[in-house]
């Protein structure tokens, strides 16, 4: 049924609101994928030029 639904996620999402809490509302925006492969990429880039030791790839869904 998720397949279906027409409230799923159609596409990546940002939050534009820093808060986080059971009654606060993120405040989701619907992005591009160029923008989102942006932003990622840049994170990682950050990252492995700080410390690549903090970089962590979690492949799977954590069963033996």
């Amino acid at each position: 049924m998720g397949l279906y639904n027409p409230c799923r996620v159609k596409g990546p999402l940002k939050r534009t609101k820093p808060e986080k809490g059971p009654d606060i509302d993120p405040g989701w925006v619907e992005i591009t994928w160029e923008e989102a492969l942006s932003t990622v990429g840049e994170k990682f880039k950050k990252i492995r030029e700080e410390d690549p030791r903090k970089l962590l790839v979690w492949e799977g869904w954590g069963v033996r």
